[in-house]
């Protein structure tokens, strides 16, 4: 017997589709394999256009199976989110954002598998009824899935959004007053918000309209008054650790329960409640906090400002306390007579490394705080403008010469290093180079440096601070010491050198790299060194045709054995100071007038000279004539006697004073230069701006006047390198 197979009708077919569909959409109810492979078979069938060839109850719909589907489908939904809505009427607090929750979970996931096979429905069915609309708009025929979130939508959240958002907003105050809440089912209630307006173009503005809105509000009313409250009882100390305890609880309950993009607004108006409304009486606190030096609070301060992204509260204190500590350290040694190099150094050292460490410890080495120790260190650091360069240059010479109180390597290195850090800050740098050369020059010359790796170590660190331009002069001079080496050593190997009965040790420095003076004292010198330096001479116009030697007696020192009773000496001089002891040879006793003839010297640096052995104790003066006399029961508990220092005290003030004057004139000449290579690159520009860009490039070197920038752009007009436009006077051209 054959069984015939039953035909398929449209009616039964959707009958089938449509329970499935109310399957999936209750929860607990599952779907046999065979029962889902029908369902996508029957969906597309109709969705397809298949189904015309079915049998139709009615022939006036034959053709329209898509329509009725769709309409039948958005039936169905209506009909289950309605029957949903009058369950969740009943409930309300807690019990009605729980049941929300889960239905719209349910619901949700439900529609979710019912759009998966109505993937056909969505692309030819929609596309053909959306003809003229907007296609993806709010007003276009929808897919299934967002089909139900419209229906969800304005069905149940509509219906509940009075009770739903005020209870959503209330659990989150029941958090910040400390008691527990179900913090997913909160964040889930929230995310179905914008889920919901999957089918609208902005998805989150519900979300934002009724609850962000209202939550912001909320949070306002609510920090306002908790910080009112609290100061009112408590200390701003006290505040300081309950604003950053309650802004780190209220950042993890962001995390937890807001959507990202609602986070950062939430914690700004936080955080401009509890921190930016306060902000006098932070700043106040935070003065007192870094004076103290209380890591503890100033880190909690710390973590409070970073989050309301106001770091003036902290940072305008921090700077003002760090220029405060650095006058009262200048003025307290100035007090004490003690403002030197070294104890200057130690002083700004300290103070850099004690707020540096303080950055670490309490600012988690944040950038912004360290921008403030160097900012209040510039301003620290030139309020003795024109002594700090030379302090830093003057400890760099005691660091780098020989003495029996020079540090250890590593502790040379160390002070090196921060001198170079405190050398950053400083306006006037080309100060700090003029002086630190002439200390160079004399360590050099004298040979008096402790490291010449430690020498070298410097200029490298002052060249990757400052350029090239910087440093080649003191690079030069070092290279003039290398080849002056091997000259002195080929001059002993030639003739003239081997038959001197003197050891000559000369260095060659060349013109406009050292900083010597360009006076030359005349002198008469002793035959047996007279010879030897003219045998040098003759040597080295051999050797460089169409050079010239300039002897600079007044930097030469000598080492020379003397007899005293029955003791021998050994006496490092000055030349100056070695041919008038060498006087005394002939006689006992000296007048200025004596000691001018015989050695050329003017008489006042024929006294000078005498005056400065008298402070060795090696010459007396006579109260009656005026003669000077040998003191032949001189007495040294030392072999070896250094008599220069008496000289380099009184030559001190007065290389300061002339150092300073020729800072002044190459000051003078850098800023012709530059005003000079502006204009050449401008070729016209206004007057106040060629001032402006004048002071910015010349910043690297020194930071100069305005008066001193009009000055020497008055003296090129003048000169004729610039000319004023004859109509318009503050307009400046270049001349050619």
């Amino acid at each position: 017997m054959i069984k015939m197979k039953k035909e398929k009708t449209f009616e039964k077919t959707l009958k089938s589709i449509l329970k499935v569909a109310r399957n999936l959409l209750t929860p607990g109810k599952t779907l046999t394999q065979r029962e889902w492979q029908f369902f996508f078979q029957d969906i597309h069938i109709i969705s397809s256009g298949a189904a015309t060839s079915m049998k139709w109850s009615n022939a006036a719909q034959k053709g329209e199976g898509r329509l009725i589907l769709y309409s039948e489908l958005e039936s169905l939904l209506l009909k289950h989110v309605t029957k949903i809505l009058r369950a969740l009427e009943l409930l309300k607090g807690v019990e009605l954002l729980f049941s929300y929750r889960e239905n719209f979970r349910t619901f949700s996931l439900g529609s979710g598998y019912l759009n998966l096979p109505c993937k056909p429905l969505n692309e030819e069915f929609i596309k053909a009824s959306s003809v003229g609309k907007d296609w993806g708009g709010e007003d276009a025929t929808l897919s299934i899935d967002n089909l139900a979130m419209k229906l969800w939508k304005e069905t149940v959240f509509d219906a509940l959004k009075d009770k739903i958002v005020p209870e959503l907003v209330n659990q989150i105050q029941i958090a910040r007053e400390g008691n527990d809440i179900d913090d997913k089912m909160v964040a889930d209630t929230l995310l179905s918000m914008i889920d919901m307006c999957s089918w609208k173009e902005e998805k989150t503005v519900e979300y934002t309209n009724l609850f962000e809105t209202n939550l912001l509000n909320s949070t306002n009313e609510y920090y306002s008054a908790r910080g009112e409250e609290f100061l009112s009882t408590h200390t701003i100390e006290e505040y300081v650790s309950w604003a950053h305890d309650v802004t780190s609880k209220e950042l993890y309950r962001c995390n937890v329960v807001l959507p990202q993009f609602s986070q950062d607004k939430l914690m700004k108006r936080c955080l401009k409640t509890l921190a930016l409304d306060k902000k006098d009486q932070l700043s106040l606190s935070a003065k007192e906090f870094i004076e103290g030096d209380r890591d503890k609070e100033l880190s909690k301060m710390y973590d409070l400002v970073k989050r309301a992204a106001a770091f003036d509260i902290l940072t305008e204190p921090f700077e003002e306390v760090i220029i405060q500590r650095g006058k009262a350290y200048i003025q307290s040694l100035k007090a004490n007579n003690d403002l030197n190099a070294m104890s200057f150094y130690e002083k700004m050292r300290q103070l850099h490394e004690h707020y540096t460490q303080l950055c670490d410890r309490a600012f988690n080495k944040d950038h912004t705080f360290l921008a403030c120790v160097d900012k209040a260190c510039v301003v620290v650091m030139n309020l003795q403008k024109k002594k700090a360069p030379e302090f830093l240059a003057k400890v760099c010479d005691l660091s780098l010469k020989k003495s029996s109180k020079a540090p250890t390597q590593d502790a040379l290195e160390n002070r090196l290093e921060y001198v170079v850090k405190l050398f950053k800050y400083l306006q006037d740098k080309d100060i700090f180079e003029k002086f630190y050369s002439k200390y160079l020059a004399k360590r050099l010359i004298h040979n008096s440096s402790a490291s010449e790796e430690a020498e070298q170590g410097m200029i490298a660190r002052l060249k990757a601070l400052c350029g090239f331009e910087f440093t080649g002069k003191l690079q030069r001079m070092f290279n003039d010491v290398t080849i002056s080496a091997e000259l002195n050593s080929q001059f002993s190997s030639s003739s003239s050198g081997a038959s001197s009965t003197v050891d000559i040790n000369i260095i060659v420095a060349q013109r406009g790299s050292w900083p010597l003076s360009s006076l030359v004292a005349n002198i008469t010198l002793p035959p047996s060194l007279s010879k030897c330096m003219e045998s040098f001479s003759m040597f080295y116009k051999e050797k460089y045709t169409g050079r010239k030697l300039i002897w600079m007696h007044h930097l030469g020192t000598i080492d020379m054995k003397a007899t005293f009773g029955k003791k021998r000496l050994e006496f490092h001089s000055t030349l100056f100071q070695a041919v008038v002891l060498l006087l005394f040879n002939s006689g006992k006793e000296v007048t200025i007038a004596h000691v001018a003839e015989q050695t050329q010297l003017d008489a006042q640096e024929a006294e000078k000279t005498l005056d400065s052995l008298i402070t060795c104790k090696l010459v007396k003066k006579s109260p009656t004539d005026g003669m000077y006399i040998l003191n032949e029961k001189y007495k040294s508990k030392r072999h070896r006697v250094k008599i220069t220092v008496a000289v380099q005290r009184e030559v001190a003030s007065k290389e300061e004073k002339q150092t300073h004057q020729a800072i002044d004139g190459d000051r003078k000449l850098f800023l012709q230069a530059v005003t000079v290579r502006c204009m050449k690159l401008r070729k016209s520009i206004n007057y106040n701006n060629l001032v402006q860009e004048i002071i910015q490039l010349s910043k690297s070197q020194f930071t100069p006047a305005v008066p001193a920038v009009k000055k020497c752009i008055e003296e090129l007009i003048d000169k004729e390198y610039i000319r004023r436009d004859q109509n318009e006077r503050n307009k400046l051209f270049y001349i050619a």
